[in-house]
């Protein structure tokens, strides 16, 4: 994270930046039925200390875990987010 970070930081994006291509990584991977991944990347934008982004990953992480637990194909998967 700290190579991302600092990238970031230098186009002048920092944490939110980050947190923002993480949750759009890990929608991609709920869509690709990555569910393990989706989870544990959407807690990983959650705790980079953005507070408007905390309640989506949270929610987002919950879906992958659910989708996982029931075996769920979630390939059609809409998701409604600001890109």
């Amino acid at each position: 994270m700290g190579f991302s970070l600092a990238m970031l930081d230098e186009q002048g994006h920092g944490r939110a930046g980050l947190a923002s291509c993480l949750l759009k990584l890990a929608a991609a991977l709920l869509k690709s039925n990555q569910h393990a991944e989706c989870a544990r990347v959407a807690r990983r934008a959650g705790r980079l200390g953005v507070a408007d982004v905390a309640p989506t990953a949270g929610a987002l992480a919950e879906a992958c875990q659910g989708a996982q637990r029931a075996g769920r194909d979630t390939s059609n998967a809409v998701i409604d987010m600001a890109m």
